[in-house]
C-alpha cells in the first residue's frame, strides 16, 4: 500500500507493444498451465496495467481518491477487469490471436482507496463498470475528467 498525495507526472514510459509481445510469447510456452508461466503471465499484467503512465499514474481514479489527494489517504493500484480473470482468458484464447488483443486492451488499472478496494468483487469477468458501480465507487477519468462510473 501507498500513500497518494498528489497526482504524480508520468515518469515511467515502459512500452506496451513490447509487454505484449512478452506475453504472447508466454503463451507460446507448450504447458501454459503450469503455474509459473501464470505467474510469469501475472506479472506482464501488472506491467501492462502501469503503461504509459507508472503504478499510481494510472488514467482511471475513484472519486474518493481524487478529492482526498492531499489528505494523505492509503491507497491501491486496482485492475478493473481482475486479474485472475485476464489470466483465465488468455490461457483458454492463446491461439485466437484476435481474442488475445481484444482482452489485452481491456487490462487497465485504477486507483482506489484500501476500503474502496475490499468492497470490489471478483465476479463481473469484463463488465468492470458493474463491478464498480455495484461497490458503489465513482471512478474520474484524469484526461478527459469525465466520469465513467
Amino acid at each position: 500500500m501507498v500513500i497518494l498525495r498528489h497526482y504524480a507526472k508520468p515518469r515511467i514510459n515502459r512500452n506496451k507493444e513490447e509487454v505484449e509481445t512478452l506475453i504472447y510469447h508466454v503463451l507460446k510456452y507448450p504447458q501454459v498451465k503450469n503455474r509459473y508461466v501464470r505467474g510469469l503471465l501475472s506479472e506482464l499484467i501488472w506491467k501492462l496495467s502501469e503503461c504509459p503512465e507508472g503504478k499510481y499514474s494510472t488514467r482511471l481514479v475513484s472519486k474518493e481518491v481524487s478529492i482526498s489527494l492531499h489528505k494523505g489517504i492509503e491507497v491501491q493500484h486496482e485492475h478493473i477487469v481482475p486479474k485472475k480473470f485476464i489470466i483465465d482468458e488468455l490461457v483458454k484464447n492463446k491461439n485466437n490471436n484476435s481474442k488475445l488483443k481484444e482482452i489485452l486492451d481491456s487490462v487497465e488499472g485504477c486507483i482506489v482507496t484500501v476500503n474502496e478496494h475490499k468492497r470490489l468483487k471478483d465476479k463481473y469477468g469484463y463488465d468492470w463498470k458493474k463491478r464498480y458501480k455495484d461497490a458503489h465507487i465513482s471512478v474520474i477519468d484524469r484526461k478527459t475528467r469525465k466520469k465513467e462510473v
